[in-house]
């Protein structure tokens, strides 16, 4: 996490009258406007209530928010002639940062497993952190270590063939849980707070993230999915959000970058794991549940196109 990054982002949304009043900052940390009672964060099982009005508040900053030059790196001349448009087009296509900070996790992952079971190798009786964690994966996670080395690898090239190739791309809150939405249930004015994971991405990753954050799980690991909501209500806000979007998604487009989302935070979870242990929150467990998602989600998905082809 580059946090000279962060800030700068964090001073340009409050500029931009997205984000709390930023009063500057110190060596490891900011100072940032306090949002005053009845303002609190959602629970959870409260992001229900949020769900008409937040459409357009995701709208707003996808399209409302010009993206700071900094984060917009100079792209490849290659000779030829563009408009402005295609050019700043091409320079946000050349910074998602998505699919690097998946590979770089996921490299990050296989080494610490690599190394691990090396260190077995010469001594069967290893029990240090990292060996509990491996040992953690290859008991809980399904189908064990190779699911992570071998099968979420796979998964994680097989979806990059089904995302759109068209999808939009502006700057993206990326983590739209209940503790990030301030609510006034007096005014029932809302504030989107905690731009650490913010940058440029694709719209619809932002919505399934959201979607896929209903589940909860952040403080137990175990996400409920029977709690995301269901095909009528991922329609309405989809209806909302393009009625006050300059661009325009379908429900198949975000419901691909909900599987994109599954292997994101699995993947996140699974590299915490070697890097900070799971005393504090159980990441091997989150990250189980998360890769299970994934395949319910790509099986439902799948019959739900072979039953539309047919």
């Amino acid at each position: 996490m580059d946090r000279d990054v962060e800030n700068s982002n964090f001073a340009a949304l409050c500029r931009a009258g997205m984000a709390p009043t930023y009063w500057g900052r110190f060596l490891n940390g900011r100072l940032e406007g306090w949002l005053e009672f009845p303002f609190r964060a959602l629970q959870t099982k409260e992001m229900r209530w949020v769900q008409r009005q937040l459409p357009s508040q995701m709208a707003r900053l996808h399209g409302d928010f010009n993206i700071p030059d900094y984060l917009l790196k100079t792209t490849p001349d290659n000779g030829s002639r563009s408009n402005g448009n295609d050019d700043q087009q091409r320079k946000k296509e050349n910074n998602i940062a998505l699919w690097d900070q998946l590979h770089t996790w996921m490299s990050n992952v296989k080494a610490a497993i690599k190394k691990q079971q090396q260190e077995m190798e010469q001594n069967n009786n290893n029990t240090n952190d990292d060996a509990s964690i491996y040992a953690k994966m290859s008991k809980e996670i399904s189908g064990g270590i190779e699911t992570v080395t071998l099968t979420i690898p796979q998964e994680l090239e097989h979806v990059k063939t089904i995302v759109s190739q068209d999808a939009a791309i502006s700057f993206c809150h990326n983590d739209l849980l209940a503790a990030n939405i301030m609510y006034n249930e007096e005014t029932h004015d809302m504030q989107l707070i905690d731009f650490e994971y913010g940058g440029i991405n694709y719209v619809a990753f932002d919505i399934a993230n959201h979607w896929n954050e209903y589940a909860g799980g952040t403080d137990d690991g175990i996400p409920n999915y029977n709690d995301v909501p269901t095909l009528a209500e991922r329609q309405e806000f989809i209806d909302s959000y393009n009625q006050s979007s300059i661009y325009n998604v379908t429900l198949q487009e975000v419901e691909s970058f909900v599987l994109v989302n599954h292997l994101y935070w699995g993947i996140w979870a699974a590299n915490q794991a070697f890097t900070e242990g799971c005393d504090e929150f159980d990441y091997v467990l989150y990250a189980s549940n998360r890769f299970r998602q994934y395949f319910i989600d790509k099986q439902q998905q799948q019959q739900q196109k072979e039953q539309d082809t047919n």
